[in-house]
C-alpha cells in the first residue's frame, strides 16, 4: 500500500528531492513576486490601514520566502552532507519560527484594511443605543398621548439591546416628531437630543 505522506516515505529518493525543491522554488518566486508587487503599489496608497495592510502583507510574504529558502537550503545540505552540523540545526529550528511569522503577518495585513471600517459600526452602534435610550422618556410621553400604536408600548423598551439599533432609532424619532405636530409639548433637553438623534441618522 503507498504511503500517503509521500515526502516522508520517498523524501530520500532523487525524484522526490526533484519535485520538493522544484516546489518550493517556484513558491518562493510567488512570495516574491507578491511581495514586489505590495511594495509597487505601496506609495500610492491614501489610507495608512490599508498601507500598514499591504506592507504586512509584503512583510510576511518575505519571510514566508525565507523560510522556503531556509527548506530548501537544509533539504540540499542533507543530500550532499555527510553529518548534521551547526548550520543545519540553525536551519531545522529556524524554519518553524519563520512560518509562523509570516502567517502571523500575512493575516494580520489581510485583516488591517477592514479595521476602520469595523471600529466606526461599532461606534455608530452604540451611540444609536446610547441615543435610544436617553430619547425613552420623552417616546414614552409620546406613546401615552396616542390612540393608536404600532406595537405595543412595553415591548419596544427592548430596543436598544436588540437588533437594528439605527432602523429603531428612527421609528423612536418619527414617533415623537409625529406627535409633536400632533401638539405634544416638547423640553429643552428632549429637543437637543432629536436634533442630534436626527443629525446622526442623516450620517452627519
Amino acid at each position: 500500500m503507498t504511503n500517503q505522506n509521500l515526502p516522508l516515505a520517498y523524501g530520500n529518493q532523487p525524484g522526490m528531492q526533484l519535485f520538493l525543491w522544484t516546489g518550493s522554488a517556484f513558491i518562493i518566486w510567488v512570495c516574491t513576486d507578491i511581495a514586489t508587487v505590495c511594495l509597487r503599489f505601496l506609495p500610492k496608497m491614501g489610507r495608512r490601514t490599508l498601507r500598514s495592510g499591504f506592507g504586512c502583507v509584503a512583510a510576511g510574504s518575505c519571510f514566508m520566502a525565507m523560510a522556503l529558502g531556509c527548506y530548501l537550503a537544509l533539504g540540499i545540505l542533507k543530500a550532499f552532507s555527510t553529518g548534521p552540523s551547526a548550520f543545519m540545526r540553525t536551519l531545522e529550528w529556524s524554519f518553524p519560527i519563520l512560518i509562523s511569522i509570516a502567517v502571523l503577518l500575512v493575516g494580520v495585513g489581510l485583516a488591517l484594511p477592514r479595521f476602520p471600517e469595523s471600529t466606526q459600526a461599532i461606534r455608530r452602534n452604540v451611540r444609536s443605543r446610547r441615543l435610544m435610550m436617553l430619547l425613552t422618556p420623552v417616546w414614552r410621553r409620546s406613546s401615552q398621548e396616542r390612540k393608536y400604536l404600532l406595537r405595543n408600548r412595553w415591548t419596544p423598551l427592548l430596543d436598544p439591546i436588540s437588533g437594528k439599533s439605527a432602523a429603531h432609532l428612527h421609528r423612536r424619532v418619527i414617533e415623537i416628531r409625529d406627535c409633536q405636530q400632533r401638539g405634544m409639548m416638547l423640553f429643552p433637553r428632549d429637543r437637543v437630543l432629536i436634533n442630534q438623534a436626527e443629525q446622526f441618522l442623516q450620517g452627519n
